[in-house]
């Protein structure tokens, strides 16, 4: 569903894109599933990142989304409640609840039904305005 690319994007191009969605998955920097088995190492990959791109927490939003019933649920929340934590010495945190939020989708799997809803959801917050 895109999450894995989504959290690459944000790691590599970090100075293009404000608004990032990262759906069902959590963030493999260096191997599969790392967000899920080494969390704590994977939120300071990734707050490095905004480091290199000289991010503030304003410059950003990650909207993470997943159904309550995806099995990559499990694999997404460790690397949050990290990303969460976060608190480099020598600035401020790069992740708060307004910039990074997590939404889980009630009764949904991993698939294109929950993906439609979730983008349903998050595209009218990141562009707000006239749907016509």
């Amino acid at each position: 569903m895109g999450a894995v690319t989504t959290w690459q994007v944000y790691m590599l191009c970090g100075d293009l894109c404000r608004y990032y969605a990262p759906l069902a998955c959590d963030s493999w920097p260096t191997a599969q599933f790392d967000g899920a088995k080494k969390p704590t190492e994977t939120a300071e990959t990734l707050a490095s990142a905004s480091k290199v791109f000289r991010l503030s927490p304003e410059d950003y939003v990650i909207w993470c989304g997943v159904g309550d019933r995806d099995q990559t649920m499990m694999q997404m929340i460790p690397q949050l409640v990290e990303m969460w934590k976060f608190t480099p010495e020598d600035r401020e945190p790069p992740f708060n609840r307004d910039n990074l939020s997590l939404h889980l989708l009630p009764g949904y799997q991993h698939g294109v039904p929950a993906c439609e809803q979730l983008l349903g959801i998050v595209l009218p917050e990141f562009f707000p305005g006239n749907a016509d």
